[in-house]
């Protein structure tokens, strides 16, 4: 025979609460790129094209009569209410059901709140005695973030479909070497010369403007072709024209 308890956790109950709005929060934007005929035509594409997370959406019509969708809270909450639980199971004996999970829930608070912590900061602990020493790093990590930010708005506008680390691990390649008054730009890796024209940052970088001359006159050639009509079956779910933010860069 095995002993089995159930005990809830408040704390791991939040984190799976927030990874769903997080997602759910993904979905909206998503919902902006696409340019639906009426709300059964959106109401499709919450039930399609979401992964299962559409149900718990609520498509809404403003008052200028354009669609959009918000969080569906009672559903939420319906989802929410079995979010926490777990299940012990024990050989030991010589413990009580109180015992144990008063062992289990009195460590379980400490070990996610660390774990979220250094997730959040995305390293280990600071491991630092002086205090100018953790401001520091610190300051560095939200400079860190901001950065990350900028670039994944970027990315998400002009739906570069990689992650904000394989980009960042594309440019760091990029090198210049300095004789002189002389400078040398190195040759750029393939992945580099695309994802700095994808996101049309080529004026960001003038030394490497031969390298990259072709691809940008490729993208330009491919955005008349797209503005031209198209023959064959329009798609399901078309998408908005999209408006190129370049602010910040």
């Amino acid at each position: 025979m095995v002993n089995g308890y159930i005990y809830f956790s408040e704390l791991e109950r939040g984190e799976e609460k927030n990874r769903l709005l997080d997602t759910l929060t993904l979905w909206i934007n998503a919902f902006e790129n696409y340019d639906f005929t009426n709300e059964a035509h959106a109401q499709e594409w919450l039930d399609m094209a979401t992964g299962g997370f559409g149900k718990y959406l609520k498509l809404i019509r403003q008052e200028e009569g354009e669609l959009s969708v918000e969080l569906h809270y009672a559903k939420i909450e319906e989802l929410i209410d079995k979010y926490g639980y777990h299940i012990i199971l024990s050989h030991g004996h010589d413990y009580t059901a109180e015992q144990v999970i008063e062992i289990c829930h009195g460590r379980d608070p400490i070990e996610k709140l660390w774990r979220t912590m250094k997730t959040g900061l995305d390293s280990k602990t600071l491991k630092t005695r002086l205090d100018d020493t953790t401001h520091g790093q610190i300051f560095i990590v939200w400079g860190a973030a901001i950065l990350h930010n900028l670039l994944l708005n970027r990315m998400q506008n002009f739906r570069l479909c990689i992650s904000v680390g394989e980009l960042m691990m594309a440019l760091r390649k990029i090198r210049l070497e300095i004789i002189g008054q002389k400078i040398i730009p190195k040759t750029l890796t393939a992945t580099a010369k695309n994802d700095i024209v994808s996101l049309e940052l080529e004026t960001l970088f003038p030394e490497f403007h031969r390298e990259l001359k072709e691809l940008v006159e490729k993208r330009k050639n491919e955005k008349v072709a797209a503005d031209k009509p198209r023959k064959g079956r329009p798609p399901k779910f078309p998408k908005k024209k999209i408006l190129k933010n370049n602010s910040g860069f």
